[in-house]
């Protein structure tokens, strides 16, 4: 996978790591490919019931008209994310029965936590195009960040100007400076304050060095539309919040 825009820095590693866990996934679902070869085409056709794998040639991802990334060889096509691909020659693509692929993954939960892992860094490498596409105007807000053990990336009563998605590390989350919980790599961070427009409930606290990339708000409302399984994604880390809050109101209570 590669960026049309400019690539922020990590890019390349986050492609690499989606390479390889697509690798690895189709590897061991080998027995259910069959190829497509597929003529240049401005929109190729993709079988609504199947995951399409890149085997040769190369597609470009488009959401509408806009182009956003490269496919080539080895690569896993996002599914239901509302894009469409463009061949400007003769591409090969493996095509796997969705059907099939779901009922091997709930009978090996390590090909599960691998559709997992891969699902995650999607979303990663969609959210990493979407900060190296804004305006130039927003360059200087949408980037990668990095933070220090002790850092503040979120400071309870502020206005919410941003979403954080964190790509490395821990931070500790603290209401009126008392510990309530903990999040780690691949949550996002923030996005309720700005979808709601209110100010930082909490304050979130880098534990161990930690990266990640900071969307302004309005791009973020973007990205919720142009990508509605985003909201599956704030979903999951909200009720894992939930829950670790929960255990420790359990706990205190004990």
């Amino acid at each position: 996978m590669m960026t049309l825009g400019d690539p922020l820095p990590g890019f390349a590693a986050l492609a690499r790591d989606y390479k390889r866990l697509g690798s690895e996934l189709t590897v061991a679902l080998a027995d259910l490919a069959s190829p497509r070869p597929q003529p240049p085409a401005d929109k190729v056709p993709l079988h609504e019931e199947c995951l399409h794998v890149v085997r040769g040639g190369m597609v470009v991802a488009r959401h509408g008209e806009s182009p956003l990334f490269l496919c080539d060889e080895g690569d896993v096509l996002p599914r239901d994310s509302g894009l469409s691909y463009k061949a400007d020659s003769a591409v090969l693509l493996a095509a796997y029965p969705w059907k099939i692929v779901l009922q091997r993954l709930r009978k090996e939960p390590h090909l599960a936590a691998l559709w997992e892992r891969l699902r995650d860094l999607r979303e990663r490498l969609l959210l990493h195009m979407l900060a190296a596409r804004v305006g130039e105007d927003h360059h200087a807000h949408s980037a990668f960040v990095y933070f220090q053990p002790g850092e503040v990336l979120i400071r309870q009563g502020e206005h919410a100007t941003d979403v954080y998605h964190l790509f490395e590390g821990e931070a500790d989350v603290l209401v009126d400076n008392v510990a309530v919980g903990r999040v780690g790599e691949g949550e996002v961070l923030g996005a309720i304050a700005v979808l709601t427009g209110s100010s930082r409930s909490a304050t979130v606290r880098a534990l161990t060095r930690c990266s990640a990339v900071r969307v302004p708000g309005s791009q973020f409302h973007h990205l919720i539309r142009a990508h509605p399984t985003l909201i599956q994604r704030l979903m999951t880390d909200m009720a894992r919040q939930i829950t670790r809050l929960n255990h420790q109101v359990v706990a205190l209570s004990g």
